[in-house]
């Protein structure tokens, strides 16, 4: 924020309420706050005593009140940001939360800072093509497991819905059930085996006790490439699955299956 050196009365221009905040002492947090948050402020209070000539606990009361975050703040002493929130209530001082910290930031910076901040987060906008954005979100898929993936996919299906109006999620099962009337029989057919072959079930709770009782005979095996002839494995996980036609002509995928048996 471009501070150096400051005073108590040009860091920020104080009112007689302000005033009253400062001049306390780290002796007065002893016995309520852990030794090791002590001793995080008392280094942290040689770096503020050099660089703005205040006290560690005025610093932080100016700080915060000319812009910076609590959570800027905790960083730099390496302390959680609830932690030195505790301490601003326990001296009863009043803080700015995050939100507010950052309006009262940008309400200090002078025209030319302004400008200088919006001519490097252009340049910085540039600087990010298409093409490298790209790259690196396949980097970041690439660096995520399987598990990761849909777990993510579903966080973000999750906020999404929940970001939607009642009318927005109307409109989308409208547009849902119009682009299932375009679809032909033959084509919702297709594409109801294709989710239903790249699902990733898991066995439920009486499968489960199946699983148990034919493990116990010694009789199960995990994965069907593996297994030997005789050997009965879960057929509806994504790594064993397999279409079975019956005699009425009906597709279908059996909850187990025996290794070498057609049906």
């Amino acid at each position: 924020m471009g501070i150096h050196r400051l005073t108590i009365d040009n860091l920020l221009p104080l009112n007689p309420e302000q005033q009253q905040y400062l001049g306390q002492s780290l002796k007065e947090l002893q016995g309520v706050f852990k030794n090791s948050t002590i001793q995080k402020l008392q280094k942290y209070e040689i770096y503020t005593q050099q660089k703005y000539d205040l006290s560690v606990l005025d610093a932080l009361f100016l700080l915060n009140q000319h812009g910076k975050s609590l959570r800027e703040l905790a960083k730099s002493i390496h302390i959680h940001d609830q932690t030195l929130a505790r301490i601003f209530k326990h001296l009863r001082m009043p803080y700015l939360l995050h939100k507010e910290s950052v309006k009262r930031y940008f309400q200090n910076l002078t025209s030319e800072q302004k400008e200088e901040r919006r001519r490097t987060a252009l340049k910085a906008s540039k600087a990010r093509s298409p093409e490298k954005l790209k790259e690196n979100m396949r980097k970041i898929q690439q660096s995520l497991t399987l598990e990761q993936r849909r777990k993510y996919g579903r966080m973000a299906g999750l906020a999404t819905q929940a970001s939607l109006t009642p009318l927005q999620i109307k409109k989308r099962k409208g547009q849902s059930i119009k682009n299932l009337q375009v679809l032909t029989l033959e084509q919702r057919k297709e594409n109801a085996k294709k989710a239903r072959q790249n699902a990733d079930l898991k066995p439920n709770r009486i499968e489960g006790y199946i699983i148990t009782i034919l493990r116990e005979l010694n009789i199960y095996t995990e994965h069907s490439q593996t297994a030997q002839s005789g050997r009965i494995y879960y057929a509806d996980s994504k790594e064993n699955r397999r279409w079975v036609r019956l005699k009425n002509g009906i597709y279908t995928i059996p909850d187990f299956k025996v290794k070498s048996q057609k049906k």
